[in-house]
């Protein structure tokens, strides 16, 4: 529920702006073609929607605004009096006591949210309400990939339940990690009871561990495992038989086609990378991160320490040594991979286990999907550059991991700056003009974020930038309102 402290900075802020509608929020949709404010005026508030203005209440909850992910839908919750709804589609929904997280499918079909009504909250899944909970488990809520199903965890007094497909499960003392499998047909979740922990899978609680630090399914969901450790080792649990104990165990991941499963472990002082419970050869130390298959299934790669130097293991063979490795970057068919390494004082661009450059720093190799195109960002001089299979462009600056390529292949972005005009700015290739970097946009999107995620939401903003369509492709947002206003020019 929206506190009177949140609605109080918000009517704050609307005073303090001017007589005109004062700005309390505003940020895009993930295709970057939609423009959402949250407006006050005259004691009111409401959301504009690319110019077109919604219907007014006391108080709009901005961090609780929403696109959907095809950037169709917009939701947010907004208060009249003492209640609370959910607007979607520009259409205001049942009155509620508070509002809690507000969830679109993947698919874009289905939205759920808390609700408070009276003492005890409920999940809404399109307008439909769940079983009654004294609280419900922030940010619990998971819909399944393909949208269809939906999961959530409640407490009731001193127990926690997991309700799936609207079934709630039996109860335990605590519940984490809510997760479907990739086919959206299985879901797992880890479960307390008293001192021990377990794996729940399609509702069925498997053994009882010390404790439990990752489990995965497979692919096509028909495979799961588990890490966990009794005490006095820590145990990969695959298929539910355990392999010998280990003095750690990380880094757990499956081949795309679920096959094969992979994960660093500790022996001693010694670690490696165990694959279908055949160990690789031993190091000072494993990247758990950096464990990874390439797309197509064929390579295992990871980074491993020998010593104070690094080396890039790729199906057993290993690479140069050098000072530190990057991850390692694929193309979609798996047939081309690349990465960077730092050597001294250079940095060392490989693509296809061939140096293909040394600069004084080099970092942000991409490839394309189809694997004919490559790009990083480097330094020369006082500037960068973007050092791409078609030459390379100059820049004052470049913010390092904002360098995507579009989907199709054919064009690169990334977020570049100005230092003289002191303005950071989008650039596609091919285009002679920049596109705008918004501050008071990045501030207000990124204020609803952890701050670590500064980097992704960065190059999210540039790989949304480079897919954008032409004016004639542009679809508009579901905002329930008659308005003729078009997108903002920006």
């Amino acid at each position: 529920m929206r506190s009177q402290a949140t609605i109080a900075w918000m009517v704050l802020t609307a005073i303090v702006s001017g007589c005109g509608p004062a700005v309390v929020w505003y940020g895009r949709s993930p295709d970057r073609m939609q423009v959402a404010k949250v407006l006050h005026h005259r004691g009111a508030q409401y959301v504009q929607v690319n110019g077109c203005d919604g219907s007014k209440f006391d108080g709009v909850a901005s961090d609780g605004l929403f696109f959907s992910p095809d950037s169709v839908r917009l939701a947010y919750p907004a208060r009249k009096g003492s209640k609370w709804m959910i607007v979607v589609d520009g259409s205001p929904g049942s009155s509620w006591d508070g509002i809690g997280q507000v969830q679109f499918s993947p698919d874009s079909q289905h939205l759920a949210f808390a609700a408070l009504a009276g003492t005890q909250w409920h999940v809404v899944c399109d307008g439909h309400k769940g079983p009654a909970f004294d609280l419900l488990l922030r940010e619990s809520l998971v819909f399944s990939p393909n949208g269809d199903r939906l999961a959530y965890a409640g407490r009731i007094s001193d127990k926690v339940y997991v309700v799936v497909d609207e079934a709630k499960g039996p109860a335990y003392d605590g519940v984490g990690s809510i997760a479907f499998s990739p086919n959206s047909k299985r879901v797992a979740y880890l479960a307390r009871m008293g001192e021990h922990q377990a794996v729940v899978v399609d509702g069925q609680a498997g053994e009882q561990w010390v404790a439990i630090s990752e489990f995965a399914f497979s692919s096509n969901g028909e495979r799961f495992v588990y890490l966990a450790t009794n005490g006095y080792g820590w145990f990969a649990v695959v298929d539910g038989e355990r392999t010998i104990a280990y003095h750690a165990i990380g880094g757990l991941t499956f081949s795309p086609d679920g096959g094969t499963v992979a994960y660093a472990a500790r022996l001693g002082e010694r670690e490696l990378v165990v694959t279908d419970n055949q160990r690789g050869p031993t190091f000072d130390a494993i990247v758990p991160s950096s464990i990874e298959f390439s797309p197509d299934g064929q390579h295992l790669v990871y980074v491993a320490r020998r010593g104070k130097k690094y080396v890039l293991v790729m199906n057993g063979k290993q690479s140069a040594t050098y000072d530190r490795i990057e991850r390692p970057v694929y193309s979609s068919d798996g047939e081309r991979h690349g990465y960077i390494a730092e050597s001294g004082d250079r940095s060392v661009v490989v693509i296809d286990e061939k140096i293909e450059a040394e600069h004084s720093w080099a970092g942000n190799l991409v490839l394309s999907a189809d694997g004919r195109r490559y790009a990083y960002i480097a330094r020369r001089g006082g500037g960068f550059l973007i050092v791409h299979d078609r030459g390379h462009t100059s820049f004052d600056t470049v913010v390092d991991g904002s360098l995507v390529f579009s989907r199709d292949s054919k064009r690169w972005a990334c977020i570049a700056g100005d230092l003289k005009k002191k303005e950071l700015y989008i650039f596609v290739e091919g285009e002679t003009t920049y596109r705008k970097f918004d501050w008071e946009e990045f501030t207000s999107a990124i204020s609803r974020r952890l701050p670590d995620d500064s980097a992704d939401l960065l190059r999210e903003w540039a790989a949304a930038e480079v897919e954008k369509p032409s004016s004639s492709e542009i679809h508009k947002v579901r905002t329930g309102e008659k308005c003729q206003s078009g997108l903002d020019p920006q």
